[in-house]
């Protein structure tokens, strides 16, 4: 239980022992956690043992109690925005709003992707609190990103748990960040908004002019927030999807944002056939000189004894080579170093190919050229 100033009665041992065999469940490839759920045993019904029973149970005779009274602030750590690659962190306070001593005795997250303080053993006095820092490491992938830690207290007949969410969004936010084609539909709207509250341009959606709802750009003033309005009914006609839509903007801190277009067509199904996985599955790397070439990280999950051996461009306006391919574990980390043709200017966008042994990978790359 979480928040408020919320008292749990214990009625047995087993409750504590039962909740210590409780399971946690990670982070799936696309890096968000799933929620966690103890497997919490039912306890066995126990009226009055004998004597000879309770003289079994031995504990810490000065934090044996029959309540556990502790507030959890806030109920909910969010993290707030952060940019793609960047680490988010924050901390909830534990208070013992009782009258005797609280010892935790463990603290656990449902993610390896969410690192926690160590605050197993620490015990807080009555009126007293500790803190409870959290980290949420870097990930490419813009979207909602949740997790659960589970805080189990001596003398606590359930678990404590803190949810922790952050959203990884550019500094431009597409709302929604999915252009859903599944469903048939290939017309919709989408809200493009600065999450510093700054007031901006937007250049080009999709390679061609925006089409705003109630903004006219030749007679109203920037804003900070946009509607805009997509209609890929011809791409879809003419098998001519592309993976993201992407808009333009003038913006000092995100020149280019985009949204992912779901449909069939648009999906790599190749990952099935292997076990590694690049997350990110694009690589927005900003503004590239004309002339001049440009390096940029892919990060790759789950490679073990594999390896990138090569990397090529699906792509008529740049090459790429593969400059370095780092292992970090069982994941690994590949330097790309992208060439735009001689005389490109302007939207920088096309697919590659990450080739190991034991598979291949789309991956796409979006930039500017000037």
């Amino acid at each position: 239980m979480i928040g408020g100033k919320s008292t749990i009665e214990i009625w047995s041992v087993a409750c504590v022992a039962a909740l210590l065999t409780g399971t946690m469940v990670g982070c799936d490839q696309s890096g968000e956690a799933k929620m966690v759920e103890a497997n919490v045993a039912e306890p066995a019904t126990v009226t009055d043992p004998p004597a000879a029973v309770q003289r079994t149970v031995s504990a810490p005779a000065p934090l044996m109690r029959t309540s556990v009274q502790v507030e959890i602030v806030p109920q909910v750590l969010d993290m707030g925005p952060i940019v793609p690659n960047k680490a988010a962190t924050g901390s909830v306070q534990i208070k013992n709003v009782g009258d005797t001593p609280v010892r935790i005795l463990s603290v656990k997250t449902s993610c390896k992707c969410t690192t926690i303080g160590d605050l197993t053993g620490t015990v807080i006095a009555p009126g007293a609190s500790v803190a409870l820092e959290a980290e949420l490491e870097p990930q490419p992938i813009t979207g909602l990103r949740t997790a659960t830690i589970s805080v189990i207290f001596e003398g606590a007949a359930e678990v404590y748990q803190v949810d922790v969410r952050a959203e990884v969004t550019l500094a431009i936010r597409v709302s929604p960040s999915i252009l859903n084609l599944a469903s048939g539909d290939t017309t919709g709207h989408v809200v493009v908004a600065s999450i510093d509250g700054r007031s901006f341009n937007v250049i080009s959606a999709n390679r061609r002019p925006p089409v705003f709802v109630d903004f006219d750009p030749e007679f109203d003033e920037p804003r900070s927030s946009y509607m805009l309005r997509w209609d890929l009914t011809e791409e879809v006609r003419a098998r001519a999807l592309d993976r993201w839509w992407v808009i333009e903007t003038d913006h000092p801190d995100a020149p280019l944002t985009d949204a992912w277009v779901r449909h069939l067509s648009t999906i790599d199904l190749s990952g099935r056939n292997r076990a590694w996985q690049v997350p990110g599955r694009r690589s927005i790397i900003g503004f590239v000189d004309q002339g001049s070439s440009s390096d940029f990280t892919i990060e790759i999950k789950n490679i073990g004894a594999d390896a990138i051996y090569t990397i090529r461009s699906l792509a008529r306006d740049f090459n790429v080579e593969l400059v370095n391919f780092e292992r970090k574990g069982v994941d690994g980390v590949c330097t790309v170093r992208i060439t735009p043709n001689a005389g490109f200017a302007g939207l920088l966008y096309g697919p590659i190919e990450l080739l190991a042994s034991s598979g291949t990978c789309m991956h796409d790359v979006i930039g500017k050229v000037r």
